[in-house]
């Protein structure tokens, strides 16, 4: 009888897991018309946090039902990874409630999924059958963005269609789609050398080698140099770890490789990707002909300013252009970093060593040791094969910052993590009351609600913005309702200060003229925004001063040389009466 119920309970809990990934893998392809302009107003970026939620709720429960808790190897390093992640976070200043709100989400849900993930305790044809269900949804991704290039614009109403045709994804990014897809191509060939692939039925086989296919073709496609890089080191460490089981099924492998280069010619010969990715590493290795290397001189300078404490959370923008600024002064005054404001330094780890200091660098330090731990000890065959799965998305991560903008990739990569860490996991046995342990699903129970309402009540607000930047209907009552959101409190603000202006200046009137002024003098100082230095200094011709508007107009200069939208002012200002001379000649 023990037996049955040991049974019964691993199926429920199979089921759920089949049920986890069904939902992170396919919520992506939900699609809803949306502004890019933040991660959370993309709706599959809200929903997707539902997965953790049930997560931690089907875990708690398993835990009640056990009276166990099953922990990895390594968890105690992991775990040094959060609190002094967290510590960091917490010593230094912090200039932003959407850094610390963003930031907090994901240090928690890092750990407690992956430790969610190991209570499940699936059996190996478990974790089989549920990378297969990921797969499928990477194989979507590449119709996706296949869909994208092919002319005519299909499924127009039911995928996103970029203004031009090109490979996205549903990502609109796409060092985020490279970056998946090489997954979805190592994940391919790992599932091809697993011994109970023989015996799988044929439309399952048909899905390995069509997303085998179609994401090498996307890869070339794309353009994207973290992709081609995370190919070139991922697809040879895998069939090097796999080799000796590639070996005893010769034909699957001779299958394998003959996929692997037909999906990468298609994509080369159809594509200039290619040509364009490796432009893009020649324009890296050329001296001066990259932005990133000037990114990068920089970021490291901060860093080295204050290491111990940070700068705090949030600080990136505000500290990256104020040095930014002088290092250009210094080369001349030449835009070498481009136009863009940077939010980040195109580097996960650097961006948290200069946010969140040396604890930060610390914690990091520790999770790659423990990663190294692991891959030693589960060996060459396992252990190669699973660094391989994590080399696509962790290569990514040391150019970009893919979690924030793909959620998808955080839960992605966290589950191939579990995979990782889940050999030589140990059961603790709980030596509490029932009573006691009954307390655990009523609060998983009560996580995934405030996660349900969580999720709800930010895409509502996410709409309600959404109205704004993709319709274009301006709703005051909406976008104030907005500002009280933790996450896109601030930028509603910046919203609503803008229509104001724009209000203002469309009808002469002087109404929230003063308020945007005293607005953006202060947000400034901490967002080196170029649209806020274009629009004070138009609010500061439109009230007469004349002298604020040049200091304005300089300081944006300062920061941003050459910046056509600041240069801009001075065109857009001839719409106001009365026009000084003076500035004719300066818009010319």
């Amino acid at each position: 009888m023990d037996a049955l119920f040991k049974t019964t309970q691993a199926r429920q809990f199979a089921v759920a897991l089949y049920v986890l990934v069904s939902a992170f893998s396919f919520i992506p392809f939900f699609y809803i018309p949306a502004a890019y302009e933040k991660a959370l107003l993309i709706p599959h970026n809200i929903f997707i946090w539902i997965v953790p939620g049930f997560a931690v709720f089907c875990a708690l429960w398993r835990v009640y039902k056990s009276s166990s808790l099953i922990l990895p190897l390594e968890f105690k390093r992991i775990l040094s990874f959060g609190l002094l992640m967290l510590a960091g976070s917490a010593v230094s200043s912090w200039s932003s409630t959407e850094g610390w709100f963003y930031n907090g989400i994901f240090l928690l849900s890092g750990p407690v999924f992956l430790f969610s993930l190991h209570q499940f305790k699936p059996s190996s044809r478990v974790l089989h059958n549920v990378l297969y269900i990921i797969l499928a949804g990477l194989l979507l991704h590449a119709t996706v963005a296949l869909l994208q290039v092919l002319p005519g614009r299909l499924l127009y109403a039911l995928i996103p269609h970029p203004a031009k045709p090109e490979p996205l994804g549903v990502f609109a990014q796409r060092n985020n789609l490279a970056s998946a897809m090489v997954t979805g191509i190592v994940l391919s060939l790992y599932l091809c050398s697993t011994p109970g692939f023989r015996g799988r039925p044929l439309s399952l086989k048909g899905i390995v080698f069509a997303a085998l296919f179609g994401c090498s073709m996307i890869v070339m496609m794309t353009g994207s140099r973290v992709g081609l890089l995370s190919f070139v080191i991922a697809v040879p460490l895998m069939l090097a770890a796999r080799y000796k089981q590639f070996k005893l099924r010769p034909l699957v492998f001779v299958a394998v490789i003959f996929t692997l280069g037909s999906g990468s010619g298609v994509g080369v010969a159809t594509s200039d990707g290619l040509w364009v990715a490796t432009s893009k590493l020649e324009r890296l290795a050329d001296e001066g002909r990259d932005a990133r290397q000037h990114v990068y001189a920089i970021s490291w300078d901060i860093f080295t300013d204050q290491p111990l404490i940070g700068h705090g959370i949030g600080s990136f923008q505000h500290v990256f252009h104020d040095r930014a600024a002088e290092y250009l002064e210094r080369e001349g005054g030449e835009p070498l970093i481009g136009h863009d404001r940077f939010s980040h330094p195109h580097n996960e780890i650097l961006l948290w060593a200069i946010e969140a200091g040396i604890l930060a660098v610390i914690g990091i330090a520790v999770l790659i040791l423990a990663v190294i731990m692991q891959l030693y000890r589960i060996g060459w065959q396992r252990g190669g094969a699973m660094a391989a799965l994590l080399v696509p998305i962790a290569l990514h991560t040391q150019v970009e910052l893919p979690f924030y903008y793909s959620h998808y990739h955080w839960f992605l990569f966290l589950f191939l993590a579990y995979l990782l860490f889940k050999p030589f996991s140990k059961t603790l046995r709980l030596k509490c009351s029932r009573t006691m342990l009954s307390v655990a699903p009523v609060v998983g129970g009560l996580i995934f609600i405030s996660v349900l309402l969580f999720c709800i009540s930010t895409f509502k607000t996410s709409r309600d913005l959404t109205t704004l930047l993709y319709y274009h209907d301006v709703n005051l009552e909406e976008l104030r309702a907005a500002q009280s959101h933790p996450y896109f409190g601030d930028f509603a603000t910046l919203l609503t200060h803008q229509v104001l202006l724009n209000t203002d200046l469309k009808n002469g009137t002087n109404q929230s003229v003063y308020d945007y002024v005293a607005w953006a003098e202060n947000y400034l100082d901490s967002v080196p925004d170029v649209n806020t230095y274009h629009n004070l200094a138009l609010a500061y011709y439109y009230i007469g001063n004349n002298e604020m508007m040049e200091k304005t107009v300089a300081q944006g200069l300062y920061f941003f040389p050459k910046h056509p939208v600041i240069l801009s002012v001075y065109e857009r200002a001839k719409l106001f009466e009365p026009y000084p001379e003076h500035y004719i000649e300066k818009a010319h």
